[in-house]
């Protein structure tokens, strides 16, 4: 039984674990590399509680591709759109699942996006776009945008983890979530300065969305998550740490 063996599931699960739950992270087509994501899990300092959430969404999503006879190798960002409104139709869609399977989808994958035959995507135009109005309409200077890049990058990375970033679905507690982990992993120095970053990079994207979605619902919301920012975001990332 795995309770009694060493592997990366350990960390977070033992023998008094539910044995459905620890049989679908050690049988199916993701087995080997869930035990790899654990790890990164651990590593990375995820606390406990989230990471089991994760791992058992992970688990569930393996037994969908096992009973859809798919493997790891067939996984595309089609396979992951799926699975994500099979959940959402469901009602078991969490927040924070679509974030750990754009995790996982980059551990299966890792460098594909940068390949420098590949063209960019959607994702990469949005932060070479907003690293371009730091530059020429803010000025700010280079150790600044060099700052805010990384945390921009892995909130998009989060955020819209098939590389299509479809603002419409943003909200505030997404937004709050995300700085609460940043807020987790590092210091509350380095969370204020996600905040700060995420403020600075939700104006362009008022601005990008009209061109990418002219409806108005989208630029209000954007607006709106613009508002909450700057009225309390560095609080958020404080009083959740």
């Amino acid at each position: 039984m795995l309770g009694f063996m060493e592997t990366p599931l350990n960390h977070f699960f033992n023998e008094r674990s539910d044995p459905r739950t620890l049989d679908a992270l050690t049988r199916g087509p993701l087995a080997a590399h869930l035990s790899t994501y654990a790890q990164q899990l651990h590593g990375q300092g995820y606390a406990v509680s989230s990471s089991r959430l994760q791992l058992r969404m992970l688990g569930h999503f393996n037994r969908w591709l096992q009973s859809n006879g798919l493997v790891a190798q067939q996984i595309d960002s089609s396979t992951l759109e799926r699975y994500v409104r099979c959940r959402r139709k469901s009602g078991k869609l969490r927040r924070g699942d679509t974030a750990a399977l754009g995790r996982l989808w980059r551990m299966l994958r890792p460098g594909e996006v940068e390949t420098p035959s590949s063209p960019p995507s959607a994702c990469q135009i949005v932060l070479r776009q907003f690293q371009l109005y730091l530059r020429q309409e803010r000025g700010l200077a280079e150790a600044t945008i060099a700052c805010y890049t990384p945390v921009v990058r892995a909130f998009l990375a989060e955020s819209f983890p098939t590389e299509i970033p479809d603002f419409h679905w943003l909200c505030a507690s997404a937004i709050a979530d995300f700085v609460q982990r940043q807020a987790q992993r590092t210091t509350t120095k380095h969370a204020a300065n996600a905040v700060s970053a995420l403020r600075s990079f939700l104006r362009p994207a008022l601005f990008l969305s009209s061109r990418l979605h002219p409806g108005q619902s989208t630029v209000s919301r954007l607006r709106q998550l613009r508002r909450n920012l700057l009225a309390g975001g560095p609080r958020t990332a404080q009083s959740r740490r």
